[in-house]
């Protein structure tokens, strides 16, 4: 394999304008040679830079997508988050609307025996006032049956 002709050797378009050719005889025409170097140069050079641009602009590419990935898998954590968020929300709320449900249920218990108490210290007031009403009333009567008696 020729020196020129490794894979791995890279010829810049400065390689290609100063290359130098040994002169021998029936050779190839030097201005012939020189000025086909120079036009493959010149043409060498175009390709270069456009393959330096764009090699240029594939790294950017690639990072772009490296960040476009970057924030995908952000996003996904983000919404995996906000997903999980939701549902510790929602069950806080189910278990404060449960004690909320509870205390009322306590509260509402509480109030209904505090009024069946309080109905039956009324109901044993009233007996007791019956009771007592009923005792004067018999109290009257027996006065009243003694005055007669006296009296009449």
């Amino acid at each position: 394999m020729p020196p020129n002709s490794s894979p791995n050797l890279k010829i810049t378009p400065l390689d290609l304008s100063r290359k130098e050719f040994s002169i021998s005889f029936r050779g190839y025409n030097r201005q012939e040679v020189d000025e086909f170097l120079s036009a493959l140069s010149s043409d060498y050079e175009t390709l270069y830079r456009e393959n330096a641009a764009l090699k240029e602009e594939l790294g950017s590419l690639a990072q772009k997508l490296e960040d476009y990935r970057s924030m995908e898998e952000n996003l996904r954590n983000s919404l995996l988050l906000a997903q999980k968020v939701a549902e510790e929300i929602k069950n806080s709320a189910q278990k404060e609307a449960e004690l909320i449900k509870s205390q009322a249920q306590l509260d509402a218990e509480k109030a209904s025996e505090e009024a069946n108490r309080k109905l039956q210290e009324m109901r044993m007031l009233y007996e007791r006032l019956r009771a007592e009403v009923r005792a004067l009333l018999l109290s009257f009567s027996e006065i009243l049956d003694r005055t007669e008696n006296r009296g009449g």
